[in-house]
Parts: C-alpha cells; sequence; structure tokens
C-alpha cells in the first residue's frame, strides 16, 4: 500500500515538474524570436551604418554596396543619387530612424538626415547663380539655423556632447550659421553695393569649403560612435540570448534531476508523513502562539512611541518655553536700559517746556502751540516706553485677592479724566463682592492699554460711516463665567476687518502711523501672566470687545493645594 501511494505521488510529482517545464519552454521561444528579431535589426542598422560610409562614387566597393542594399531591403540603385534622399531611405529601411535607443536614434538623426540636409542646402545656395543665390539666401539663413539647433539637440543626448573635436566643430557651424544671417542681412539691404555683397558671397562660400573636412570628420565620428553602440548592443543581445539559453538548459537538466532524488526520496519519506505532519501541526501552533506574542509586542511597542512622541512634543514645547523666556529677559533688561536712557532726558524736555511756557507767559509771547505739540510728543514717547516695558516684563506677577470691580472702578474713574469729551464710558460690573487674584500695577497696564485701544478706534471713525444720534461708547463689563472672571472693554467704533482681527496679537503688527504694535501684545502678556487669556472678537461696523480672563481665587487656592 506504502509503495504503491510513493509511486502515485512519484507520477503526481512528475506531472507538476512537467508543467513547470513547459512554460519555461515556452517563455524561452517567445524571448529567442524577440531577440531574435531584434538581432536581425540591429543587424540591418550596422549594414546601413556601413552602407552610409561607403562612397558611391566608389566603384570597387560596388558590389559590397549592392550586399548592404539587398540585405536592408532596398534596390542597388536606390542607393545612388542625391545623397541626401539617399541618406533618408537607408535610415527608413534600415530602422535607424525608428531605433528605440534614444542615443542611437539621435545619432542616426545627425549623421544620415541633419548632416547630408545642411550639406545640399549650402549648396544649393553656393552653386546657384548670383541672383538667385541671393534671393534665396534668406531663406537658407532660416533653415541653417533650424538644422543647427537640430543638430545641437541632437548630439546633447549622445556621448559625444563632451568630445573636444564635436564641440569645435558645431561651434564652426554656430560661427557659418552667423555669417549666412549676416551675408542674408546685406544682400537683402538695398544700400548696400554690389561688390560688398559679392564679397560677403564669396567669404560665405571660403568659410563652408574650410568647413567641409570638419563636417566630414563629424560625420564619420558619428557613424563610428553610432556602429561601435550598435555592435555593442547585438553583442550584449547575443550575449543574453545565450546567457537565458544556458540558464534554461541548465534549470530543466536540474528539475529533471530533482524529480529523480525526489522520486526515490518519496519511498523513504512517505513513511514519516503522518509524524511530519502532527510536527507541521504543533509547529503551527508554535508559530500562531508567537504571532500573538508578537502583536502583543508590537502593540506595546506602539504604544511606547506614541507616548514617546508627546514627551518629545511637550520636551520641544518646553525647551521652546524656555528659549522664548530667556530672549524676553534680555528683551527686558534691554528695554530697561533703553527706557532709563530715554526717559531721563524725556523729563528734562518736559520740565524745560514747563520752564518755558513759563517764561513765554511773563514776557507776553504765546508759544502754547508748539509747547504743547512738545509736551504731546513727550507724552506719547512716554506711553511707546510704557508698552515696550509692559511687553518685556517676565518676571513672575505680585498678585494678592481683591475685590475687582471696587480697583476697576477706581482705574475707570481716573482714566476717563483724560479721554475727549464726546467719548462717555458706560459701566456694568457684576462680580459684586467676588475676590480675584492679581498684580494691580500690571494688570492696570493691560486696562489702560485696552481704554486707549477703544479711544483711538473712536477718533478715528469717520462721519460718514457714522449712524444718526451715535454716541461714542465705551462700554466696561464684568462678570463672572465658570472658574473664570471676565473683564470686558467694548466699543461701537468701526471695528476691525478679518484680516487685521487675524493678526492683532502679533507684536509689532499695526494699522496706526504712529503705533508700536506692541499694545495688544502686552496686553495678551500680562494676561497670561495672571494664568488667563485674551479673547477679542469684532465686526465691521459694530465695534470691537476684548475680554480679559482671570482665574478666581478658589481655583488658585485649588491648584496650589493640588
Amino acid at each position: 500500500m506504502t509503495h504503491l501511494a510513493s509511486r502515485t505521488a512519484a507520477h503526481k510529482l512528475g506531472q507538476i515538474l512537467g508543467l513547470l517545464v513547459v512554460p519555461i519552454l515556452v517563455l524561452w521561444s517567445i524571448y529567442f524570436m524577440t531577440a531574435k528579431s531584434e538581432i536581425d535589426g540591429l543587424s540591418r542598422e550596422l549594414a546601413g551604418v556601413e552602407l552610409v560610409s561607403l562612397a558611391p562614387e566608389d566603384d570597387s566597393g560596388k558590389v559590397r554596396r549592392d550586399v548592404l542594399a539587398t540585405q536592408i531591403g532596398i534596390r542597388p540603385d536606390q542607393v545612388v543619387g542625391d545623397k541626401t534622399v539617399v541618406s533618408a531611405r537607408i535610415a527608413r529601411a534600415s530602422g535607424l530612424a525608428t531605433d528605440s535607443e534614444w542615443q542611437s536614434n539621435a545619432l542616426a538623426e545627425t549623421a544620415l538626415i541633419t548632416l547630408p540636409v545642411f550639406d545640399r542646402l549650402m549648396e544649393q545656395v553656393l552653386q546657384q547663380e548670383a541672383p538667385r543665390r541671393e534671393a534665396s539666401l534668406m531663406l537658407a539663413a532660416g533653415e541653417a539655423d533650424s538644422l543647427l539647433r537640430r543638430l545641437q539637440e541632437s548630439l546633447a543626448q549622445t556621448v559625444l556632447a563632451k568630445d573636444a573635436g564635436t564641440t569645435a566643430t558645431l561651434a564652426r557651424f554656430s560661427d557659418l550659421v552667423e555669417r549666412i544671417q549676416r551675408t542674408a542681412t546685406l544682400v537683402e539691404s538695398p544700400f548696400s553695393l554690389q561688390t560688398d555683397k559679392a564679397k560677403a558671397m564669396a567669404q560665405l562660400q571660403t568659410e563652408y569649403e574650410r568647413l567641409l573636412p570638419q563636417a566630414v570628420t563629424l560625420k564619420s565620428s558619428v557613424l563610428s560612435t553610432l556602429k561601435t553602440r550598435l555592435q555593442a548592443r547585438r553583442a550584449a543581445m547575443w550575449r543574453n540570448l545565450l546567457l537565458l539559453t544556458m540558464a534554461g538548459l541548465v534549470s530543466a537538466l536540474a528539475g529533471v534531476g530533482l524529480a529523480v532524488l525526489m522520486m526515490r526520496s518519496t519511498f523513504i519519506a512517505l513513511d514519516g508523513v503522518e509524524k511530519a505532519s502532527e510536527e507541521a501541526q504543533e509547529a503551527r501552533r508554535e508559530a500562531e502562539q508567537m504571532n500573538l506574542r508578537f502583536s502583543t509586542i508590537n502593540a506595546d511597542i506602539s504604544n511606547l512611541n506614541q507616548e514617546l512622541a508627546v514627551k518629545v512634543r511637550e520636551l520641544r514645547a518646553a525647551q521652546d518655553e524656555l528659549i522664548k523666556k530667556g530672549r524676553m529677559e534680555q528683551l527686558g533688561q534691554l528695554t530697561a536700559t533703553i527706557a532709563h536712557e530715554i526717559r531721563n532726558p524725556l523729563g528734562a524736555i518736559r520740565t524745560s517746556a514747563f520752564m518755558l511756557q513759563r517764561k513765554t507767559a511773563q514776557l507776553g509771547a504765546d508759544v502754547s502751540g508748539p509747547l504743547q505739540r512738545i509736551n504731546n510728543g513727550v507724552n506719547r514717547c512716554d506711553a511707546i516706553i510704557s508698552q515696550l516695558l509692559d511687553f518685556s516684563r517676565t518676571k513672575e506677577i505680585n498678585a494678592s485677592p481683591a475685590l475687582l470691580d471696587d480697583w476697576l472702578v477706581r482705574i475707570v474713574r481716573d482714566e476717563a479724566k483724560t479721554l475727549p469729551e464726546n467719548v462717555s464710558i458706560e459701566c456694568a460690573l457684576g462680580l459684586e463682592q467676588v475676590q480675584v487674584p492679581f498684580d494691580p500695577a500690571r494688570l492696570q497696564r493691560a486696562v489702560i492699554n485696552l481704554l486707549n485701544n477703544a479711544c483711538e478706534a473712536l477718533a478715528n471713525m469717520q462721519e460718514q460711516d457714522m449712524p444718526k444720534g451715535h454716541r461714542h461708547t465705551i462700554t466696561i463689563t464684568t462678570l463672572r463665567r465658570d472658574d473664570m472672571a471676565s473683564i470686558r472693554v467694548a466699543d461701537n467704533g468701526p471695528g476691525m476687518p478679518a484680516d487685521v482681527l487675524q493678526r492683532v496679537r502679533e507684536p509689532l503688527f499695526t494699522t496706526k502711523s504712529f503705533g508700536t504694535g506692541l499694545g495688544i501684545p502686552a496686553v495678551e502678556q500680562i494676561v497670561r501672566q495672571h494664568g488667563g487669556h485674551l479673547d477679542i472678537a469684532s465686526d465691521v461696523g459694530k465695534g470691537a470687545v476684548f475680554t480679559i480672563n482671570l482665574p478666581l481665587l478658589q481655583l488658585r487656592e485649588a491648584d496650589r493645594a493640588a
């Protein structure tokens, strides 16, 4: 029974091996026919190159020309005649014009199309009689320039692009084309003398005759390079075909030998099939367990990677914050130094203006206008210094719990005295006896900045944009939202468009001709140091709303307890 099973298994194995060998033979046959077709094509192309290289006027090579013409599929009498037509016919018949390898195609186009056409063009122009030659010279100039470009583009794709001789010949061709264009311009000009035209044409013919040997050398170099590439490709095809044939033969022999060995080993191994099956099942179970274990490990690694990514982001954010704090401390030191150095002269200017006002008043001179402009300039510089200091301060705030509404009433009352007469302030305080931890001096700067911004927005509002009966109003509201205390400063000014609202938090961004762009960033800096955040909203034509949100006392105590 076992022997019969072994024979059956060996028979099936032989069938499988046969099914594998047959496709190999079919594929090899297909490849052989394809490779043979390409080799034949390369042979025809080589024959075309050799046929172009043979001089038509050489009678000793007539037999060879006839053989090559027959090899590429044209009649022997078709290789005699106009060189341009013959070259093009040979390129088409031999397949050089349609070679799929781009360098060979470029070389063939250069040697069999471009150079013969250029040569024929020059012969047609220079060998005609003077009137006809001069009439067709302008057309020849344009065609020669086009042929030169084709020649340069074709050779730029080949191995001859960096050849010194090729480069020199192309340069001579370029000079010749330029001379043709200049001569054509001279010939076409009605103001040119006939002697100058004849002299120019003679120089053009001399230059072309001097170029002919280099053109022949270039054509020979191109044909030689093309022939070398075609021979290398044909040799490579033969080599690949031979290697594939040997590989197929070796594979077939190996398959047969392997089949014999497997048939012999089948009789011996069949008795252990059951045991091998059990071992395979055990191995599969172990593999499944190992796969489950690997899945668990992969999941753990994925979680660790996610945690690592989070930690890296946190570390990068902490590092950026440290760098920012360091820079802000340096900016604060620099700003404090500048403020000290500038404010001292400003104080002297303010004092001098006051003294000057008193002296001029005693003398009866009216210089109140210039003195007022001096005071306004000093106040503006002082305000800019204050904004710089507010934005650059990075030290911890000195916050203490206090009744925010009572403090805000005092600040607004003092600030209202400095506002224009046409601006009114309305307050709606809703925190009552709620205590909020804040630094009075720092928060005062933030509130005053917001009031000044609102006042300036109302002052810049155009009369035609105001509705009838409009009153400039700044509304200050306090309220409690969840665990935050909010100070809302709203105005009924022109508001901000979307693009300005998007950039209003950026340092140094301003829409004012005299602003520093640090007012809103300074306010946000102060609010952030209190542990809060600044909200900004605006509708064009309806005004703007700035809301300072500060943590309540209960939240701060809970944080410290935690």
